[in-house]
């Protein structure tokens, strides 16, 4: 039998791959799962709390994306940058 091979991928998701709504829906469910202590996150575990099937979702089970200690801060830029680029927030707002 033959063994799968563990991938690793960054975090860093490219902007012209995913529309704004789902990369926020994917980093704010991987920042709460950072939150509660998750240093690495299984693609495929994660493809499937985002609804995806057993059958879609097995091939990324030796897939794992590291969490380094400047991901949260990636999540909040990004989150701001989109906020921005939107028409949901003033663009005089201020944030904390």
């Amino acid at each position: 039998m033959a063994r799968n091979k563990t991938t690793r991928l960054s975090y860093e998701l490219e902007d012209d791959v995913w529309e704004d709504d789902v990369k926020l829906v994917v980093l704010h469910t991987m920042l709460a799962l950072y939150n509660v202590g998750y240093r690495e996150i299984n693609l495929g575990g994660l493809m499937r709390i985002m609804g995806f099937s057993q059958n879609e979702a097995k091939d990324y089970d030796y897939t794992f994306i590291p969490l380094d200690d400047e991901f949260e801060h990636y999540v909040q830029t990004v989150t701001q940058r989109i906020a921005f680029e939107s028409d949901s927030v003033p663009k005089d707002a201020t944030w904390h």
